[in-house]
């Protein structure tokens, strides 16, 4: 078997980031391979490009942040109105998590085109599988363990806030010091709204019906309140201060229920979960790609999971927030 020498494997990674460089002045739509083998589709098009930067809502007299940890997996095609999103609320250091095997060209080209974000943006190659316990473990620890406070969100979950502008307004009212390690947020799954192949049109606009609140649970956590180990299971063990949700109620699920608030509050803030987007999407992420929470090479097991096709009440809140909060890019939608 003929071994390619690490002089030519160079030489050819240069030629393509040379190729992928130049087409980003252009309106094309290129195709790249996927790790495992999917042909992924992405869409620069500068007509839509927003050179004017993403201003965040100012936090009204608190000096405090809310760090992001993201992981993420062959999905830029996602990455523009996820971040746009969270900057706008006022997340900032985002730290993203690339899991593929080798560093992701569509993520660097992205970043690259991206200048305006590099101050709240920072992206880590962390090719490690599982990924979910060592990336978390090492955003607290290390990454962004200065910060006040660290969300723990997947790239199909947008919180939505009613009533406050920013998140850090929100996470000192309702995680003060010393009784809160922990806040956590319920989800509101969204189906597909009859969607059956990827749109080039923002995930909060296409996926607009759900079928209700679930008990499923994400948390912010305070970095200094967390265990050394770290237990993830959409929440994690404390050496001090309790979870509570937004009522300021103590919750004390454990087991497999610490994922969980089934009796948790939505009249403060919500976690959209856009799990599903499209039948064509969510067949590459379960079928194809595989599930961040398995190995590398383990056959995908999320595979024939149920699917939310359409869902029974309309909920564009996420979608409305977007647009209030980056009008200039996403108003002309």
């Amino acid at each position: 078997m003929h071994i390619l020498s690490p002089s030519y494997v160079q030489i050819c990674v240069a030629c393509l980031l040379v190729l992928l460089f130049s087409c980003q002045s252009l309106n094309v739509r290129y195709f790249l391979i996927g790790e495992e083998g999917k042909l992924m589709y992405v869409n620069y098009d500068a007509s839509t490009s927003y050179d004017g930067g993403i201003q965040a809502y100012a936090p009204s007299n608190y000096t405090s942040n809310v760090a992001m940890c993201l992981i993420v997996k062959n999905e830029t095609i996602y990455m523009d109105e996820w971040v746009d999103f969270h900057v706008a609320l006022g997340f900032s250091p985002i730290y993203i998590y690339d899991n593929m095997l080798a560093p992701d060209l569509e993520l660097a080209l992205w970043y690259e085109k991206r200048k305006d974000l590099h101050k709240h943006v920072r992206i880590i190659h962390f090719p490690i599988t599982p990924v979910q316990v060592p990336a978390y473990d090492m955003c607290i620890k290390e990454d962004a363990k200065n910060s006040t406070f660290i969300a723990l969100f997947d790239i199909d979950e947008f919180l939505v806030l009613k009533k406050h502008n920013n998140v850090i307004d929100f996470m000192e009212e309702h995680c003060q010091e010393p009784k809160c390690g922990q806040l956590s947020v319920n989800w509101l799954m969204m189906g597909t709204s009859n969607e059956t192949v990827y749109q080039p049109v923002p995930v909060t606009k296409r996926n607009v019906h759900t079928d209700g609140m679930w008990g499923t649970i994400k948390t912010i956590v305070r970095p200094t309140y967390v265990d050394d180990n770290i237990g993830w299971r959409h929440s994690v063990y404390l050496k001090k201060g309790y979870w509570l949700d937004t009522r300021g109620n103590i919750i004390n699920n454990k087991g497999w229920k610490r994922q969980a608030n089934n009796e948790g509050p939505s009249d403060v803030a919500l976690l959209h979960h856009y799990s599903y987007k499209s039948e064509e999407e969510w067949n590459y992420k379960n079928c194809i790609r595989g599930s961040s929470l398995q190995n590398r090479l383990d056959k995908p097991s999320l595979c024939h999971r149920k699917i939310l096709v359409g869902g029974k009440f309309f909920n564009d809140d996420a979608w409305q927030q977007l647009k209030r909060m980056v009008p200039g890019k996403y108003g002309a939608f």
